[in-house]
C-alpha cells in the first residue's frame, strides 16, 4: 500500500478500501471532556507550576494560563454559518508546521465552499476554553476505517494543556461514534516537537517516517511523522510498540 503526502500535510494512501455509510453528524454541544477516560473538567496548570512556566515540555512558551481551571468544551462548526469566523482564525495568524503556513482570505473562504472543513467524511470542531473559541480540530477519511486529524489552536492559547484536552476528546468522540473503529491517525513534521510529545502523551505510538516528503510553503522539505493510536491501546491505557525489526 503506498501513500503520498497532499498539499494540505495529509498522507493519502492509494489502496481502496470499503467504504461505509457515514453517521450523521453530532449536534453542536458543550462538554466537559478532559481526558480520554474520565469526565473530570480539564484544569489549566496554575500560574506558578513549572508546566505553566515552560508549556509543553519546555518546547512551548507558556500561554496566558490563571490558577482558575479550565473548562474544555467542543462545538460542530456549522457551514456556512460560521464561514467568515472560520475565515478569521486561518488568516489572522501563521500556521508553523503546517504545508499551509499562512492563508490568504480569499483561500480560506474558498477551502470553507469546497468542503474541505465538512462534508460527508469530513467534520469540524471548534474547541473551547471557558467558552472562548481558541482552536480547531478537523477530522478526515471517516469512510474508510482510518480517520486522520488535523489540530489548531490559537498561537495566543498555546502551552495550556488544550492540545492534549483535545486529542483526548477527539479520541474518545471517535471511538464512541463508531464502535467498529478500530485505529486513529496523525501525521506531523518531524520538528514539530509539541504535537509529537501531545500525541505520546494521549497514547499515540509513531509508526512511519517518510525521509524529505513533508514540503512546507516555500517548497523546502522536511521528514514527516506518522502516529496511530489503536482501540486496545485507548480502551486500556497501554500502548503497543511497534516491531521495526519485523
Amino acid at each position: 500500500m503506498l501513500g503520498r503526502w497532499g498539499a494540505d500535510g495529509r498522507r493519502r494512501w492509494t489502496a481502496a478500501r470499503t467504504p461505509r455509510a457515514p453517521s450523521p453528524p453530532p449536534r453542536d454541544r458543550l462538554a466537559r471532556v478532559p481526558s480520554t477516560r474520565s469526565r473530570r473538567q480539564h484544569r489549566c496548570p496554575t500560574s506558578t507550576s513549572r508546566s505553566a512556566q515552560r508549556g509543553l515540555r519546555g518546547h512551548e512558551p507558556a500561554g496566558p494560563c490563571s490558577a482558575a481551571p479550565v473548562i474544555f468544551s467542543t462545538a460542530l462548526l456549522d457551514l456556512p454559518a460560521d464561514t467568515e469566523h472560520l475565515a478569521d482564525v486561518l488568516t489572522r495568524q501563521a500556521w508553523p508546521f503546517h504545508v499551509r503556513e499562512r492563508w490568504t482570505r480569499d483561500q480560506a473562504l474558498a477551502s470553507a465552499a469546497d468542503g474541505s472543513w465538512a462534508g460527508p467524511h469530513t467534520q469540524t470542531h471548534w474547541l473551547r476554553a471557558d467558552g472562548e473559541r481558541v482552536g480547531l480540530v478537523r477530522v478526515d477519511d471517516l469512510d474508510d476505517g482510518t480517520p486522520l486529524f488535523d489540530l489548531r489552536i490559537d498561537e495566543a492559547h498555546r502551552g495550556r494543556g488544550l492540545g492534549t484536552a483535545a486529542v483526548r476528546w477527539l479520541s474518545q468522540h471517535l471511538f464512541d461514534r463508531d464502535p467498529e473503529l478500530q485505529r486513529i491517525e496523525a501525521n506531523t513534521r518531524i520538528d514539530n516537537e509539541v504535537m509529537r510529545a501531545v500525541l505520546q502523551r494521549c497514547g499515540f505510538v509513531k509508526e512511519s517516517h517518510h525521509r524529505s516528503a513533508w514540503p512546507d510553503q516555500g517548497g523546502r522539505l522536511f521528514d514527516g511523522t506518522g502516529y496511530g493510536l489503536l482501540r486496545a491501546d485507548w480502551a486500556s491505557g497501554t500502548t503497543t510498540p511497534v516491531r521495526w525489526d519485523a
